[in-house]
């Protein structure tokens, strides 16, 4: 997390997305599907310019995001959409991290984590502890 913003300041520079995300308009891409080619995901603008926001404001932490993704508490996270409902901001910091992280080795991570509504779940926290 970036010491020179207050977590208000970074939670709030994620409100606008959640928003969005949530919206009837939300358009986060989709797969590129070419014949005799493997398909690759296509992000929309909006979800390219959620993920340099993710970096931009201090959410992408280094850790051993690898090894942390299978511990039962991400698992947790990531499963059980009422532990996510109680997550604080840095077990969220360390959600997004792996998410975004993931996709650099995973094409389509972070598609996935949109078409599955588990990145709306996350955006909707972070509204929620915007407003606290």
């Amino acid at each position: 997390m970036r010491k020179d913003l207050t977590l208000q300041q970074m939670l709030d520079g994620l409100v606008e997305f959640a928003d969005y995300f949530e919206g009837p308009d939300a358009d986060f891409g989709g797969w590129v599907s070419t014949p005799g080619q493997t398909p690759y995901p296509n992000w929309s603008e909006k979800t390219q310019d959620f993920v340099e926001a993710c970096y931009e404001l201090g959410w992408i932490e280094r850790f051993d995001w690898g090894s942390w993704a299978w511990t039962d508490e991400a698992v947790r996270l990531r499963d059980d959409a009422g532990a996510l409902d109680e997550a604080t901001a840095h077990q969220i910091s360390r959600v997004l991290t792996v998410l975004i992280r993931q996709d650099r080795f995973v094409d389509g991570a972070v598609l996935s984590a949109f078409e599955s509504g588990l990145m709306q779940r996350v955006l909707r926290r972070i509204a929620v502890l915007a407003s606290e």
